[in-house]
Protein backbone atom coordinates (compact mmCIF):
# COMPACT_ATOMS: atom_id res chain seq x y z
CA UNK A 1 0.00 0.00 0.00
CA UNK A 2 1.39 3.39 -1.03
CA UNK A 3 0.07 6.85 -0.01
CA UNK A 4 1.15 10.10 -1.68
CA UNK A 5 0.08 13.55 -0.45
CA UNK A 6 -0.85 16.21 -3.03
CA UNK A 7 -0.26 19.45 -1.17
CA UNK A 8 -1.57 21.66 -4.00
CA UNK A 9 -5.06 20.14 -3.90
CA UNK A 10 -4.81 18.90 -0.32
CA UNK A 11 -5.57 15.32 -1.37
CA UNK A 12 -4.23 11.84 -0.72
CA UNK A 13 -3.38 9.45 -3.60
CA UNK A 14 -3.77 5.79 -2.65
CA UNK A 15 -2.28 2.78 -4.50
CA UNK A 16 -2.82 -0.80 -3.44
CA UNK A 17 -5.39 -3.53 -3.13
CA UNK A 18 -9.07 -2.62 -3.10
CA UNK A 19 -9.72 -3.86 0.46
CA UNK A 20 -6.70 -1.94 1.77
CA UNK A 21 -7.81 1.24 0.01
CA UNK A 22 -11.27 0.87 1.56
CA UNK A 23 -9.77 0.62 5.04
CA UNK A 24 -7.60 3.72 4.43
CA UNK A 25 -10.58 5.70 3.06
CA UNK A 26 -12.61 4.84 6.15
CA UNK A 27 -9.77 5.89 8.45
CA UNK A 28 -9.31 9.18 6.58
CA UNK A 29 -13.02 10.01 6.90
CA UNK A 30 -12.83 9.54 10.67
CA UNK A 31 -9.76 11.78 10.97
CA UNK A 32 -10.80 14.43 8.45
CA UNK A 33 -13.31 16.31 10.64
CA UNK A 34 -13.43 20.01 11.45
CA UNK A 35 -12.30 21.07 14.91
CA UNK A 36 -15.20 21.69 17.29
CA UNK A 37 -13.33 24.49 19.05
CA UNK A 38 -11.59 27.44 17.53
CA UNK A 39 -8.59 28.72 19.43
CA UNK A 40 -7.27 27.67 22.82
CA UNK A 41 -8.95 30.37 25.00
CA UNK A 42 -12.70 30.59 25.54
CA UNK A 43 -15.06 32.37 27.93
CA UNK A 44 -17.82 30.24 29.47
CA UNK A 45 -20.71 32.19 31.01
CA UNK A 46 -22.49 30.51 33.93
CA UNK A 47 -26.21 30.77 34.66
CA UNK A 48 -26.63 29.26 38.12
CA UNK A 49 -23.30 28.17 39.62
CA UNK A 50 -20.67 30.38 41.23
CA UNK A 51 -17.70 30.97 38.92
CA UNK A 52 -15.09 30.98 41.72
CA UNK A 53 -16.25 27.62 43.11
CA UNK A 54 -16.45 25.99 39.66
CA UNK A 55 -12.95 27.23 38.81
CA UNK A 56 -11.63 25.78 42.07
CA UNK A 57 -13.20 22.37 41.36
CA UNK A 58 -11.91 22.09 37.78
CA UNK A 59 -8.45 23.38 38.73
CA UNK A 60 -8.25 20.67 41.36
CA UNK A 61 -9.15 18.01 38.80
CA UNK A 62 -6.57 19.29 36.29
CA UNK A 63 -3.92 19.44 39.03
CA UNK A 64 -4.50 15.81 39.94
CA UNK A 65 -4.36 14.81 36.27
CA UNK A 66 -1.12 16.76 35.78
CA UNK A 67 0.45 14.96 38.75
CA UNK A 68 -0.64 11.61 37.30
CA UNK A 69 0.90 12.51 33.92
CA UNK A 70 4.20 13.45 35.56
CA UNK A 71 4.23 10.13 37.39
CA UNK A 72 3.68 8.24 34.12
CA UNK A 73 6.45 10.25 32.42
CA UNK A 74 8.86 9.48 35.21
CA UNK A 75 8.08 5.79 34.88
CA UNK A 76 8.52 5.85 31.10
CA UNK A 77 11.84 7.71 31.43
CA UNK A 78 13.19 5.19 33.95
CA UNK A 79 12.21 2.21 31.75
CA UNK A 80 13.11 3.43 28.24
CA UNK A 81 15.21 6.49 28.93
CA UNK A 82 12.77 8.76 26.99
CA UNK A 83 9.90 10.93 28.30
CA UNK A 84 6.55 10.83 26.56
CA UNK A 85 5.18 14.12 25.27
CA UNK A 86 2.44 15.43 27.62
CA UNK A 87 -0.58 17.51 26.83
CA UNK A 88 -0.44 21.27 26.96
CA UNK A 89 -1.22 22.59 30.45
CA UNK A 90 -4.68 24.16 31.00
CA UNK A 91 -5.52 27.29 32.96
CA UNK A 92 -8.85 28.49 34.36
CA UNK A 93 -9.62 31.92 35.81
CA UNK A 94 -12.94 33.05 37.33
CA UNK A 95 -14.42 36.46 36.50
CA UNK A 96 -16.74 37.08 39.44
CA UNK A 97 -18.13 40.34 38.02
CA UNK A 98 -19.56 38.49 34.99
CA UNK A 99 -19.85 35.11 36.75
CA UNK A 100 -17.84 33.55 33.91
CA UNK A 101 -14.88 31.23 33.41
CA UNK A 102 -11.88 32.10 31.22
CA UNK A 103 -10.43 28.77 30.05
CA UNK A 104 -7.17 28.16 28.20
CA UNK A 105 -6.82 24.55 27.01
CA UNK A 106 -6.35 22.35 23.98
CA UNK A 107 -9.48 21.58 21.93
CA UNK A 108 -9.79 18.10 23.43
CA UNK A 109 -9.46 19.32 26.98
CA UNK A 110 -11.69 22.30 26.22
CA UNK A 111 -14.54 19.97 25.25
CA UNK A 112 -14.06 17.96 28.43
CA UNK A 113 -14.02 21.10 30.60
CA UNK A 114 -17.18 22.44 28.96
CA UNK A 115 -18.89 19.12 29.53
CA UNK A 116 -18.03 19.25 33.25
CA UNK A 117 -19.20 22.87 33.50
CA UNK A 118 -22.54 22.07 31.84
CA UNK A 119 -23.19 19.36 34.42
CA UNK A 120 -22.27 21.58 37.36
CA UNK A 121 -24.03 24.73 36.14
CA UNK A 122 -27.59 23.65 36.98
CA UNK A 123 -30.38 25.28 38.95
CA UNK A 124 -30.16 24.26 42.59
CA UNK A 125 -33.28 23.31 44.50
CA UNK A 126 -34.52 25.52 47.33
CA UNK A 127 -35.96 24.44 50.66
CA UNK A 128 -38.62 26.21 52.72
CA UNK A 129 -38.28 25.35 56.42
CA UNK A 130 -41.31 26.04 58.61
CA UNK A 131 -40.99 25.59 62.36
CA UNK A 132 -43.68 25.60 65.04
CA UNK A 133 -42.81 26.23 68.69
CA UNK A 134 -45.83 25.10 70.72
CA UNK A 135 -45.93 25.92 74.42
CA UNK A 136 -48.73 25.10 76.83
CA UNK A 137 -48.54 26.20 80.46
CA UNK A 138 -51.09 25.79 83.23
CA UNK A 139 -50.94 26.74 86.89
CA UNK A 140 -53.28 26.38 89.84
CA UNK A 141 -53.00 27.61 93.40
CA UNK A 142 -54.95 27.49 96.64
CA UNK A 143 -54.42 29.53 99.80
CA UNK A 144 -56.37 29.08 103.04
CA UNK A 145 -55.42 30.49 106.42
CA UNK A 146 -56.87 31.68 109.74
CA UNK A 147 -55.26 34.37 111.94
CA UNK A 148 -56.04 35.26 115.57
CA UNK A 149 -55.36 38.30 117.69
CA UNK A 150 -55.98 39.09 121.39
CA UNK A 151 -56.00 42.27 123.44
CA UNK A 152 -55.99 44.86 120.62
CA UNK A 153 -55.42 48.50 121.44
CA UNK A 154 -54.30 51.54 119.49
CA UNK A 155 -50.71 50.24 119.36
CA UNK A 156 -51.57 46.75 118.07
CA UNK A 157 -52.38 43.31 119.45
CA UNK A 158 -50.91 41.94 122.65
CA UNK A 159 -50.78 38.38 121.25
CA UNK A 160 -51.91 36.53 118.20
CA UNK A 161 -51.23 34.14 115.32
CA UNK A 162 -49.99 35.57 112.04
CA UNK A 163 -49.06 33.79 108.77
CA UNK A 164 -47.11 35.67 106.11
CA UNK A 165 -48.29 33.46 103.24
CA UNK A 166 -51.97 34.40 103.71
CA UNK A 167 -52.04 38.07 102.63
CA UNK A 168 -53.14 40.81 105.02
CA UNK A 169 -51.85 40.51 108.56
CA UNK A 170 -54.34 40.72 111.39
CA UNK A 171 -52.53 43.71 112.92
CA UNK A 172 -52.90 45.69 109.65
CA UNK A 173 -56.63 45.03 109.41
CA UNK A 174 -57.17 45.77 113.09
CA UNK A 175 -55.37 49.11 112.72
CA UNK A 176 -57.55 49.91 109.71
CA UNK A 177 -60.70 49.20 111.73
CA UNK A 178 -59.53 51.35 114.63
CA UNK A 179 -58.41 54.29 112.46
CA UNK A 180 -60.59 55.58 109.59
CA UNK A 181 -57.54 57.22 107.94
CA UNK A 182 -55.66 53.91 107.90
CA UNK A 183 -58.69 52.08 106.53
CA UNK A 184 -58.73 54.35 103.48
CA UNK A 185 -55.16 53.32 102.54
CA UNK A 186 -55.39 49.60 103.39
CA UNK A 187 -56.03 47.24 100.47
CA UNK A 188 -57.28 43.73 101.01
CA UNK A 189 -55.41 40.79 99.56
CA UNK A 190 -56.79 38.84 96.62
CA UNK A 191 -59.55 36.35 97.33
CA UNK A 192 -62.08 36.45 100.13
CA UNK A 193 -61.39 37.98 103.55
CA UNK A 194 -63.77 37.36 106.47
CA UNK A 195 -63.24 38.76 109.97
CA UNK A 196 -64.93 38.79 113.34
CA UNK A 197 -64.30 39.42 117.01
CA UNK A 198 -65.35 41.35 120.12
CA UNK A 199 -64.86 45.07 120.61
CA UNK A 200 -64.96 47.02 123.89
CA UNK A 201 -64.92 50.79 123.31
CA UNK A 202 -61.86 51.69 121.24
CA UNK A 203 -60.16 48.39 122.04
CA UNK A 204 -60.70 44.95 120.51
CA UNK A 205 -60.61 42.07 122.95
CA UNK A 206 -60.06 39.41 120.29
CA UNK A 207 -60.42 39.01 116.53
CA UNK A 208 -60.08 36.40 113.79
CA UNK A 209 -59.56 36.64 110.00
CA UNK A 210 -60.24 33.94 107.44
CA UNK A 211 -58.63 34.42 104.03
CA UNK A 212 -59.00 32.07 101.03
CA UNK A 213 -57.88 32.27 97.41
CA UNK A 214 -57.96 29.86 94.47
CA UNK A 215 -56.35 30.79 91.14
CA UNK A 216 -55.86 29.13 87.76
CA UNK A 217 -54.05 30.27 84.62
CA UNK A 218 -53.73 28.64 81.20
CA UNK A 219 -51.46 29.87 78.41
CA UNK A 220 -51.12 28.66 74.82
CA UNK A 221 -48.26 30.07 72.73
CA UNK A 222 -47.69 29.19 69.08
CA UNK A 223 -44.76 30.67 67.13
CA UNK A 224 -44.25 29.66 63.49
CA UNK A 225 -41.04 31.11 62.01
CA UNK A 226 -40.20 30.15 58.42
CA UNK A 227 -37.13 30.60 56.25
CA UNK A 228 -36.08 29.66 52.71
CA UNK A 229 -32.60 28.77 51.52
CA UNK A 230 -30.71 26.98 48.76
CA UNK A 231 -29.68 23.35 49.08
CA UNK A 232 -26.54 22.97 51.24
CA UNK A 233 -26.63 26.68 52.18
CA UNK A 234 -26.98 27.86 55.80
CA UNK A 235 -29.88 30.17 56.62
CA UNK A 236 -30.72 32.00 59.84
CA UNK A 237 -33.66 34.04 61.07
CA UNK A 238 -33.70 36.06 64.31
CA UNK A 239 -36.88 37.67 65.67
CA UNK A 240 -36.55 39.49 68.97
CA UNK A 241 -34.77 42.32 70.76
CA UNK A 242 -31.16 43.40 71.04
CA UNK A 243 -30.81 43.83 74.81
CA UNK A 244 -27.84 45.57 76.52
CA UNK A 245 -25.98 43.83 79.35
CA UNK A 246 -23.42 45.63 81.51
CA UNK A 247 -20.12 43.71 81.42
CA UNK A 248 -17.86 46.10 83.36
CA UNK A 249 -17.53 49.58 84.88
CA UNK A 250 -15.09 51.77 86.83
CA UNK A 251 -15.27 54.98 88.87
CA UNK A 252 -12.82 57.45 90.37
CA UNK A 253 -9.72 56.06 92.12
CA UNK A 254 -8.43 56.86 95.60
CA UNK A 255 -5.82 59.25 94.17
CA UNK A 256 -8.53 61.46 92.77
CA UNK A 257 -8.08 60.51 89.12
CA UNK A 258 -11.51 60.14 87.55
CA UNK A 259 -12.09 58.19 84.35
CA UNK A 260 -15.49 56.53 84.74
CA UNK A 261 -16.75 54.24 82.02
CA UNK A 262 -19.19 51.38 81.53
CA UNK A 263 -18.88 48.59 78.98
CA UNK A 264 -22.08 47.16 77.53
CA UNK A 265 -22.56 44.00 75.52
CA UNK A 266 -25.67 43.58 73.39
CA UNK A 267 -27.23 40.17 72.84
CA UNK A 268 -30.20 38.99 70.80
CA UNK A 269 -33.16 37.92 72.93
CA UNK A 270 -36.05 36.25 71.16
CA UNK A 271 -36.39 33.48 68.60
CA UNK A 272 -33.50 32.13 66.51
CA UNK A 273 -33.72 29.47 63.81
CA UNK A 274 -30.58 28.30 61.97
CA UNK A 275 -30.85 25.51 59.36
CA UNK A 276 -28.58 23.85 56.75
CA UNK A 277 -30.62 21.58 54.41
CA UNK A 278 -29.09 18.76 52.35
CA UNK A 279 -31.28 17.18 49.66
CA UNK A 280 -30.49 13.52 49.12
CA UNK A 281 -31.59 11.23 46.30
CA UNK A 282 -35.34 11.49 45.89
CA UNK A 283 -37.28 13.63 48.37
CA UNK A 284 -35.27 12.90 51.54
CA UNK A 285 -33.59 15.79 53.35
CA UNK A 286 -30.91 15.86 56.02
CA UNK A 287 -31.35 18.97 58.16
CA UNK A 288 -28.79 20.48 60.52
CA UNK A 289 -30.91 22.54 62.90
CA UNK A 290 -30.28 24.96 65.73
CA UNK A 291 -33.35 26.50 67.34
CA UNK A 292 -33.30 28.82 70.36
CA UNK A 293 -36.01 30.64 72.27
CA UNK A 294 -34.97 33.16 74.92
CA UNK A 295 -37.05 35.59 76.99
CA UNK A 296 -36.48 38.38 79.46
CA UNK A 297 -37.64 37.89 83.02
CA UNK A 298 -39.33 41.18 83.88
CA UNK A 299 -37.20 42.92 86.56
CA UNK A 300 -38.58 45.32 89.16
CA UNK A 301 -38.59 49.03 88.38
CA UNK A 302 -35.20 50.72 88.66
CA UNK A 303 -33.12 47.61 87.98
CA UNK A 304 -29.98 48.16 85.88
CA UNK A 305 -29.04 46.19 82.79
CA UNK A 306 -26.56 44.10 84.79
CA UNK A 307 -29.41 42.64 86.83
CA UNK A 308 -31.50 41.39 83.90
CA UNK A 309 -32.35 37.70 84.00
CA UNK A 310 -33.08 35.70 80.85
CA UNK A 311 -34.51 32.27 80.15
CA UNK A 312 -33.18 30.12 77.30
CA UNK A 313 -34.38 26.96 75.57
CA UNK A 314 -32.45 25.62 72.61
CA UNK A 315 -32.27 22.53 70.38
CA UNK A 316 -29.29 21.49 68.26
CA UNK A 317 -29.77 18.35 66.21
CA UNK A 318 -29.49 16.62 62.82
CA UNK A 319 -32.57 14.85 61.45
CA UNK A 320 -33.85 13.12 58.32
CA UNK A 321 -37.19 14.16 56.88
CA UNK A 322 -39.20 13.61 53.72
CA UNK A 323 -40.54 16.43 51.59
CA UNK A 324 -43.49 18.19 53.32
CA UNK A 325 -43.28 15.85 56.32
CA UNK A 326 -44.07 17.31 59.73
CA UNK A 327 -41.58 15.97 62.25
CA UNK A 328 -41.01 16.70 65.94
CA UNK A 329 -37.57 17.92 67.00
CA UNK A 330 -37.92 17.63 70.74
CA UNK A 331 -39.58 19.15 73.75
CA UNK A 332 -39.78 19.58 77.49
CA UNK A 333 -42.46 18.58 79.98
CA UNK A 334 -42.10 20.22 83.38
CA UNK A 335 -44.37 19.62 86.37
CA UNK A 336 -43.86 21.62 89.58
CA UNK A 337 -45.84 20.97 92.77
CA UNK A 338 -45.36 23.07 95.91
CA UNK A 339 -47.34 22.37 99.09
CA UNK A 340 -46.45 24.45 102.14
CA UNK A 341 -48.07 24.45 105.59
CA UNK A 342 -47.61 27.03 108.39
CA UNK A 343 -49.17 26.12 111.73
CA UNK A 344 -49.07 26.55 115.48
CA UNK A 345 -47.30 23.62 117.16
CA UNK A 346 -49.67 21.05 118.72
CA UNK A 347 -52.82 23.12 118.10
CA UNK A 348 -52.35 22.93 114.33
CA UNK A 349 -52.19 19.11 114.45
CA UNK A 350 -55.57 18.63 116.17
CA UNK A 351 -58.07 17.01 113.75
CA UNK A 352 -60.69 19.42 112.36
CA UNK A 353 -60.11 21.97 115.16
CA UNK A 354 -56.48 22.39 114.02
CA UNK A 355 -57.56 24.12 110.77
CA UNK A 356 -58.13 27.27 112.84
CA UNK A 357 -54.42 27.36 113.72
CA UNK A 358 -52.69 26.68 110.40
CA UNK A 359 -52.34 28.07 106.91
CA UNK A 360 -52.08 25.97 103.71
CA UNK A 361 -50.66 27.02 100.36
CA UNK A 362 -50.69 24.74 97.31
CA UNK A 363 -49.23 25.60 93.92
CA UNK A 364 -49.18 23.34 90.87
CA UNK A 365 -47.70 24.42 87.54
CA UNK A 366 -47.13 22.41 84.36
CA UNK A 367 -45.34 23.43 81.16
CA UNK A 368 -45.23 21.55 77.87
CA UNK A 369 -42.90 22.76 75.14
CA UNK A 370 -42.66 21.00 71.77
CA UNK A 371 -40.89 22.03 68.55
CA UNK A 372 -42.14 20.81 65.15
CA UNK A 373 -40.62 21.31 61.71
CA UNK A 374 -41.78 20.86 58.10
CA UNK A 375 -39.41 21.20 55.10
CA UNK A 376 -40.71 21.78 51.58
CA UNK A 377 -38.53 21.29 48.49
CA UNK A 378 -38.93 23.85 45.67
CA UNK A 379 -37.19 22.42 42.63
CA UNK A 380 -38.22 24.94 39.97
CA UNK A 381 -39.35 28.51 39.45
CA UNK A 382 -43.06 27.64 39.25
CA UNK A 383 -43.21 26.07 42.70
CA UNK A 384 -41.32 29.00 44.26
CA UNK A 385 -43.62 31.51 42.55
CA UNK A 386 -46.75 29.65 43.65
CA UNK A 387 -45.57 29.60 47.25
CA UNK A 388 -44.75 33.30 47.15
CA UNK A 389 -48.24 34.16 45.87
CA UNK A 390 -49.81 31.96 48.54
CA UNK A 391 -47.96 33.71 51.38
CA UNK A 392 -48.65 37.14 49.91
CA UNK A 393 -52.37 36.37 49.57
CA UNK A 394 -52.53 35.63 53.31
CA UNK A 395 -50.95 39.00 54.17
CA UNK A 396 -53.24 40.79 51.71
CA UNK A 397 -56.37 39.21 53.21
CA UNK A 398 -55.25 40.35 56.67
CA UNK A 399 -54.74 43.90 55.41
CA UNK A 400 -58.17 43.95 53.74
CA UNK A 401 -59.78 42.78 56.96
CA UNK A 402 -58.07 45.57 58.91
CA UNK A 403 -59.22 48.19 56.41
CA UNK A 404 -62.75 46.81 56.48
CA UNK A 405 -62.96 46.93 60.29
CA UNK A 406 -61.09 50.25 60.65
CA UNK A 407 -57.85 48.72 61.83
CA UNK A 408 -59.40 46.13 64.14
CA UNK A 409 -58.92 42.45 63.34
CA UNK A 410 -61.96 40.44 64.34
CA UNK A 411 -61.05 36.84 65.14
CA UNK A 412 -62.73 34.04 66.99
CA UNK A 413 -60.66 33.09 70.02
CA UNK A 414 -59.93 29.36 70.08
CA UNK A 415 -57.77 28.18 72.96
CA UNK A 416 -57.18 24.74 71.47
CA UNK A 417 -54.66 23.58 68.91
CA UNK A 418 -55.62 21.79 65.67
CA UNK A 419 -56.52 18.12 65.88
CA UNK A 420 -53.98 17.20 63.16
CA UNK A 421 -50.34 18.19 63.57
CA UNK A 422 -50.04 19.03 59.87
CA UNK A 423 -52.59 21.85 60.31
CA UNK A 424 -50.26 23.82 62.62
CA UNK A 425 -48.60 25.53 59.65
CA UNK A 426 -51.86 26.64 57.99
Amino acid sequence: MRIVADERTNRLILKGEKSARARIRKLVKELDKPSTKSGTIQVIYLQHADAAKIAEIITGLLTQRSQSVRTVKAGARSSSGKASTGAQSSMIQADESLNALVVQAEPGQMAEIKNIVSQLDVRRAQVLIEAAIVEISASAGQDLGVQWGFGFNNEGPVGGINFENVGNSISTIAAAIASPSAAATTALANGITLGGGKRSGDNIEFGAILQALASTANTNILSTPSIMTIDNQEAEIVVGQNVPFITGSTTSTSSGTSNPFTTVSREDIGLTLRVIPHIHDGDVLRLEIYQETSDLVAPPAGINASDITTTKRSIKTVILSDDEQTIVLGGLVRDDVIDSVSKVPLLGDVPFFGRLFRSNTQQHSKKNLMVFLRPTILRDEKSATALTHQKYSGIKMLQNEMEKNRGIIEVEVDAGFPENVTEIFR
